[in-house]
């Protein structure tokens, strides 16, 4: 036999131009939110085999029809392959990995029919005299498989998209209409050559369907993601600045304006920053470089220290510097340690304030020596902190997938701030 490529590439135009187009829209949406996305690949290297495969039979149809053994091996793969490629259609859609793995056993099967089976007399397709073929048991069994999996691919994909309105599921029907009556026709010899142009026609139009879907379900992700970040700036700003802090801070420059009017001049200036960060704050939900947040602390911890009626010593062991925070959630907690840990106890109060990187990204630690998180007794305002720790566990969630964790070290707290080195594209890099 003497195979053209000419003739192939010729033949299979427009299957490989349909599946190039697959090619080039997976390329380009690489970064699709659609899982299994690996097995669009998967699916067109299979395809592109399955093409080259009805070539050859074809061509030893055409011209050397007493190839048997080539045009019966051909035959048996493509049957082999037929049900692999709806499979990995519906296990892009899957997450239970028990049913995955279950919906391989129909496939490993029918491939294991078709290589032993005809050993023992069966057979896919036989031939008469005249090299004529026509279907046999094997193949009969093969095509109940494959409609098993078609309506297995109607039913996972109809309970998955049961949201979607019923416009938008048309396509799923589409689909498997439209490769049930391939296979139909192609296997009652009606319409034949044009299985793998049609199955290609379907996995672009079902990978579009997917990516649409997917795409619409993050773009409304990202809508509620950002009102509730909304709401949550609101309610932060409602606790952040409390009349009893503005009083207080107010009441310590009036004092210093008599004594030490440069001493008050500073004080000013720091309350004015505070204030400034905590406005600022709402403006946008992107991050912002933690030397702001610093500098939001520092601001917020020279009110506090100015009244020397209250000693606090603050250590600062700051071994990263250049990374991003969400706004308003190191600050908060260093506000909760010195008003609700270090007001509590008697003598001086040692606040330590902490950054470096381990494996996972950069933290940041707030660590008082006050009674201890569960020990707190329960006063007036616990509720508003209670609120206030929400928020920020919140923010970190949605702004960079972050956490926040309170450990009872036995001679105080420690606050924990987590930001991973990598943050998911949503909230954080949105514009208000």
């Amino acid at each position: 036999m003497h195979l053209s490529f000419h003739d192939f590439f010729q033949d299979n135009f427009i299957t490989l131009a349909l599946l190039l187009g697959v090619a080039v829209a997976t390329i380009s949406s690489r970064k699709s939110p659609i899982p299994a996305i690996g097995s669009i690949w998967i699916i067109l290297a299979l395809l592109l085999g399955r093409t080259f495969i009805v070539y050859v039979n074809q061509y030893a149809a055409d011209f050397h029809p007493e190839a048997i053994d080539i045009r019966y091996a051909t035959t048996v793969a493509e049957y082999m392959i037929n049900p692999f490629l709806i499979l990995l259609e519906i296990l892009m859609l899957l997450e239970n990995k028990i049913v995955k793995a279950l919906l391989w056993i129909p496939a490993i099967a029918n491939t294991l029919m078709l290589l032993i089976l005809p050993r023992y007399g069966y057979a896919v397709v036989v031939y008469s005299e005249e090299f004529h073929y026509g279907g046999g048991p094997l193949r009969d069994a093969s095509l109940v498989i494959d409609l098993f999996y078609l309506l297995t691919f109607l039913a996972v994909s109809l309970i998955h998209f049961r949201n979607y309105p019923r416009a938008d599921r048309n396509v799923i029907w589409f689909v498997f209409a439209l490769t049930g009556l391939a296979i139909w026709l192609e296997v009652q010899n009606i319409i034949t050559g044009y299985l793998n142009s049609v199955i290609s026609v379907d996995i672009l139009f079902y990978y579009m369907y997917l990516n649409m879907a997917y795409q619409t379900d993050l773009e409304e992700k990202v809508l509620m993601q950002e009102l509730e970040l909304t709401q949550t700036n609101v309610r932060l700003m409602q606790e952040q600045i409390s009349p009893h802090f503005i009083f207080n801070a107010l009441y310590i420059i009036k004092a210093l304006v008599f004594v030490e009017p440069k001493k008050a001049v500073q004080a000013i200036e720091n309350f004015s920053v505070y204030l400034r960060r905590n406005i600022d704050s709402l403006k946008s939900s992107e991050l912002i470089p933690f030397e702001s947040e610093l500098e939001h602390i520092e601001a917020f911890l020279a009110i506090e220290t100015a009244d020397e009626s209250k000693p606090i010593q603050v250590i600062y062991d700051i071994k990263e510097n250049d990374f991003k925070i969400p706004a308003l959630t190191a600050e908060p907690l260093v506000e909760n340690a010195i008003i609700h840990g270090l007001f509590k106890i008697q003598g001086p109060g040692i606040l330590k304030i902490s950054t470096y990187k381990d494996d996972n990204g950069y933290v940041v630690e707030i660590k008082d020596n006050g009674p201890g998180f569960e020990e707190r007794p329960q006063t007036p305002g616990k509720e508003r902190r209670g609120v206030g720790i929400n928020n920020v566990r919140t923010r970190m969630k949605l702004q960079c997938n972050g956490t926040l964790e309170f450990e009872n070290t036995g001679d105080g707290t420690c606050a924990r701030l987590r930001i991973p080195f990598t943050t998911p594209i949503l909230v954080s890099n949105s514009k208000n």
